[in-house]
């Protein structure tokens, strides 16, 4: 049997409830339509809504639309306008925090380019499975929220 997902570009997939706080979506950067709508799905499980987009340009844009909803960035290193590394260092320069996720399936990209390596930025090469995809988010998701009740105790 055959699933078919409605295309995730151009909309918002809603979720009601979110692990992640008062931010409640994920910025997807993926210019194949089909990886986007796995995505969408599968970042329902942690109560995130998708925000998908195939280029830099359009990343940017929706970014700054959507800046004090989003949680998360996916993105993919790859675009069809550039490097989705550099897309993130731009975004991360307005929010200095920004948890992000890239991905590629080309060896030159294996590292985080113009990104600095560590704090709430993880890198998965593609292929990928769902449950590799599902346990980044849940590594970023835990590292946001040890550093939220880090700052809350006081201790940041």
């Amino acid at each position: 049997m055959e699933f078919h997902a409605p295309s995730p570009f151009g909309s918002a997939s809603a979720q009601t409830t979110s692990p992640w706080g008062a931010r409640d979506t994920a910025l997807i950067i993926e210019d194949n339509e089909g990886i986007a709508g796995l995505l969408t799905i599968l970042l329902a499980k942690f109560g995130l809504r998708a925000v998908c987009c195939q280029s830099g340009r359009d990343a940017l844009a929706k970014f700054e639309q959507h800046r004090e909803a989003i949680a998360l960035v996916i993105a993919d290193c790859r675009l069809p306008d550039g490097d989705g590394r550099e897309v993130c260092r731009q975004m991360r320069e307005r929010l200095p925090d920004l948890p992000l996720l890239l991905s590629s399936g080309s060896a030159a990209c294996l590292n985080y380019g113009p990104l600095t390596s560590g704090k709430l930025v993880r890198f998965m090469p593609k292929p990928y499975s769902p449950k590799e995809m599902l346990d980044h988010v849940g590594k970023l998701q835990a590292e946001v929220m040890r550093t939220t009740a880090a700052i809350s105790a006081g201790f940041v």
